[in-house]
Parts: C-alpha cells; structure tokens; sequence
C-alpha cells in the first residue's frame, strides 16, 4: 500500500456523515447552502481547489515501513442571516462536532499506527456564511 491517503479520505467523510453532519466530498456546486462540511476542499471556489498535502520517509533503516503524515484540507461552512456572530457561532457548533467525532474515532478503522485529530486554521466571511478552514492531520506507517 504507497499511502492511506485515499482511504481516509473515505473514512473521514464516512465518519462525520455517521455523526449526522451534511459533508460534500470535494468541491461541488451547492447552490443555497446549508450548514455543511467540505473534506478536501477548502470551500473557497476562487482557490487552487488542494484536497491533501503530505509526506513520507522511512520508518527506519533497513526497515521497509514508511512513516507517512498528510493534511486532509477541509472546511466547515455555515450560512447567517442576522449577524456575523450567528455564522460564527455554528460553524464553531460544526467544527467541535468534527473534533468530538474524531477524537471518538482516532484510527478510523484503520490498524495501528494511525491517528488523526483536527487542526483548526483560517475563519472567512463571506457572501453571508462563516467558513472555518481546518486540516485534520494524519500521521501513520505504511
């Protein structure tokens, strides 16, 4: 197996939308939006549209294991109506139920070693919606 990249971006979405969150898989056209969940995406359709960033080395010489970590790119979306502070406030609801659910969850179902966890990064206004861009980082062996 070269990496567990693709596998867990499955299981990330699979994960999340078990937990009862709406989650598009990649860039999509959405229309009137909803409070959602982007993996591998970063909901900004003005971007470079990266879904992962990652990297390998040798988990130790003379070994043929690899130890692998990569940042799935994601982003909560969450629309308001009355004030910035409403948006805020549910799309910071939507992140803590990805990282509840995660912590819930650290291997995904996968063998050990393997753990992934939530990291929040950037928080944008925009055309009426919160949108909080996060990483969930996964390091493992492969």
């Amino acid at each position: 197996m070269p990496t567990r990249a693709f596998d867990s971006i499955d299981a990330i979405i699979s994960v999340l939308r078990t937990a009862g969150l709406t989650v598009v898989d990649g860039p999509a056209e959405i229309g009137d939006y909803q409070a959602m969940v982007f993996v591998g995406y970063d909901g900004n359709p003005e971007g470079d549209w990266k879904a992962l960033d990652g990297d390998q080395d040798w988990a130790a010489i003379g070994n043929r294991s690899r130890d692998e970590r990569f940042d799935v790119i994601c982003a909560a979306l969450a629309p308001y109506d009355e004030t910035i502070k409403s948006g805020r406030d549910a799309v910071k609801a939507l992140l803590a139920t990805v990282e509840t659910t995660l912590r819930a969850n650290l291997s995904l179902g996968f063998d050990s070693p393997y753990v992934a966890g939530v990291i929040p990064r950037e928080l944008f206004y925009e055309d009426g919606a919160a949108r909080h861009v996060f990483l969930v980082r996964v390091m493992t062996r492969v």
